[in-house]
Order: C-alpha cells, then structure tokens, then sequence
C-alpha cells in the first residue's frame, strides 16, 4: 500500500449518475451537524455529535486532503445540489487493530437511504483510489449489528476478512457495538471485468458458476452450461416444472404453481463464510452463482437478464434449511443475520421463475430490470 494516496492537495471533484462528490463548504458545516444530531443517521455509532463535535469533524476532513492525501468528500445531489452526507477515502487513525490502513467509509442523511447512493458514491471514491491514487487495498469496518453498511460493502465487491474482526478498545465490553467486522478489496479484484449489461437494464454483474441435479440432493455438481426453460426452470434439474416440485412443499400441494424454478445465489456469500466453511459452486444448491448483483435487495418482481436471452423474475428469498447444516454444522446460522431491530436476514440467495429461455454460461452478463411503481422487499418464497 502507498503511504499516501496520490492525489493533487485541491480536492478533486468526481461526479456520478446521480452525485458530485466535491470539497466542503460553509453551508455544508450547518447541515452535517444537522444531520449529526438524528438518533436513526446515528443508531450505529455510541451517540450523536454536538454541533462543535461535527463542526471539528469537518476540519479534520479537510487537513487529511492536504497532509495524508485522502479524505471524505461532500455529497451533493446533481438534481437538486442538496448535501446529503459524505463519502471517501481515510486513513484509519492510532488505536485500532486496522491503524494506518485506508477506509472507504460514507454516512449520509436519512432521506438519502434506500436509495442506493451510499454504494454509487463510495464505487465513485474507490475507482478514484485504485485507478488515480495508486492504492493497492482498501478496507472498511462497522459494527457487526450494522447490517446496512455491510450490505454496501458487499455490493461494493468487499470480501470480509474474519481474522481481523476485533472489539473496538474504546467502546464498553457490553457495548452492543464494540464488535466491529472488517471487508478488504484489492485493486486486482476491483479491476476484475464484468460483462455489460442488456439493454435498458439498471445494474450489471455476471455469472461466476452454473449447476443442476436431475436428482433432490442439496448440492449440485457445477457444469459448462445450462438451459432454462420458460415456465419450467432448469431444463434436466430436479426442481424443473410448471408446478411445485420441493419434496415436503409437492406432499402437502401438489398443484401450486412452481416459484422455485431457479435458485441464485451471490458468490460474495461464499467469499463470506470461506475460509471457515469450504463451500464451492454448486456446494448450496444454487443453479446460478452470480457475481456483482446485489440479489437480497432486489425487490419483489425484478426481472434479471442473463446471458444472450434468458429472463428470469425473482419470486422471493430462500429460506434456509436444516440441510444447510447437515452439509456443514453451523452453517445455516452463518447464512443468516439481523438487522438492529431484531429482523431476521436470510441471505441464502433468492428463488425466481423462468419467463424467456436460453442458454446460460459462466461469464454471461447479468442484467437488473426494476420492476415500475412502488417496489416492495423480498420475503421468504
């Protein structure tokens, strides 16, 4: 890792879809410390600042531009030039297991969340760090009940490195947040290629892995190809029908309609439970192991594209089994997490049907059309 970031001392203004991330101004000072004081923008942290508190946060970000050559930029909408928080590159600072490593960190207001800007701005501060800083890792930390953040991270390619978790020394040891995970990118992996998405569709990824199982066992061996089949699933897999054809859900209604054709699962869950569990494609039963998409966020009715014809609607999540831990003890509590509020999240992948064919391969391009109107989350299919 460079000892300091290569950046110029004037901070460099980047723009996105939707963002700038640009250097502070006196106005922004006023709305940080607003937005400091919201117990919900704060629920992770151990309190919420006072106005000098935030005030002294915001001249530390602008001397870690000139003396460390990285900091956290301003968001602004382009639409509107609204701040709506900040998001960048800093160097960890003495004290913690991860001092002298660079973080891409982001906190932004409320009316920003949901939106997925936190991950649009921080990929903005990453391509910036690998492709114009000359850094060659990044990592970022949060509290391990921080589900939000660590989806961004996830989406963002991050990996969790379980061996450099740690119970952060300045918080209580009944702290709910004292403990505190890590996730690392390399700039080889960020500079991986994705295949382009379809046309008119809203994110990208890829397709790292295929598999069936003409027989209802719960892994499934990997192949060089597969075929979907509209209305059917997998053509020659176990779970290929018009109707249902889970074992214990086809005993009790034989004749409702199959919205298990296909299972996808994320590869970034397998770079998660790796290296405590030794899980491979194919190894959860999944059909497709994408890459770059962030399934268990989309919503209800998104429809992905895959590969050169295939489309496929996502129906709901998965829900872990007890065959999880038959496979490997443990871990289908290592496939789920809560929320802050106690919700349960099933991160098993999620399950859809098949509405146009074709032929899918690793290496296939992944595409995310949004369903119109009011999206509604996932639930257990």
């Amino acid at each position: 890792m460079h000892s300091r970031l290569a950046l110029v001392l004037d901070v460099p203004r980047l723009m996105t879809d939707r963002l700038v991330l640009r250097g502070w101004t006196a106005p922004d000072r006023d709305a940080f410390a607003a937005m400091n004081v919201d117990p919900e923008v704060m629920r992770f942290f151990p309190a919420v600042q006072s106005r000098a508190e935030s005030h002294a946060m915001v001249d530390r970000i602008q001397a870690s531009f000139e003396s460390d050559g990285c900091g956290l930029w301003a968001l602004e909408r382009r639409d509107d030039g609204a701040f709506v928080g900040f998001t960048g590159l800093l160097r960890v600072g003495d004290g913690l297991p991860v001092s002298g490593e660079v973080e891409v960190g982001w906190r932004l207001t409320r009316s920003a969340w949901g939106q997925g800007l936190a991950t649009e701005a921080a990929r903005a501060a990453l391509r910036y760090g690998f492709e114009t800083g000359g850094l060659h890792d990044v990592m970022s930390m949060t509290a391990q009940i921080n589900v939000p953040s660590r989806r961004v991270m996830e989406r963002l390619g991050m990996v969790r490195d379980r061996s450099a978790d740690f119970d952060h020394p300045r918080l209580l040891a009944d702290s709910p947040l004292r403990r505190h995970v890590v996730y690392r990118i390399s700039r080889s992996r960020w500079a991986q290629p994705l295949a382009q998405p379809s046309t008119g569709c809203h994110a990208r990824g890829a397709v790292q892995a295929v598999a069936l199982d003409d027989r209802h066992r719960f892994s499934k061996p990997a192949r060089e190809a597969i075929r979907l089949v509209a209305g059917i699933g997998v053509e020659g897999d176990a779970h290929a029908g018009a109707t249902v054809q889970h074992r214990s859900r086809k005993r009790w209604h034989p004749e409702a309609p199959n919205l298990r054709q296909v299972h996808l699962l994320h590869a970034e869950l397998l770079d998660q439970l790796r290296p405590a569990y030794d899980v491979a494609p194919g190894d959860l039963g999944e059909n497709l192991l994408t890459r770059g998409v962030d399934l268990l966020d989309l919503p209800a009715g998104a429809r992905l594209h895959v590969g050169d014809t295939a489309l496929v609607e996502v129906m709901g999540l998965r829900n872990p089994c007890v065959q999880l831990d038959r496979f490997a003890r443990g871990l289908m509590e290592a496939t789920l997490d809560r929320e802050a509020d106690g919700k349960l999240v099933r991160r098993a992948g999620v399950m859809g049907v098949v509405l146009v064919g074709g032929d899918v391969r690793p290496g296939d391009s992944v595409g995310v059309e949004l369903p119109p109107g009011e999206h509604r989350p996932l639930g257990p299919v």
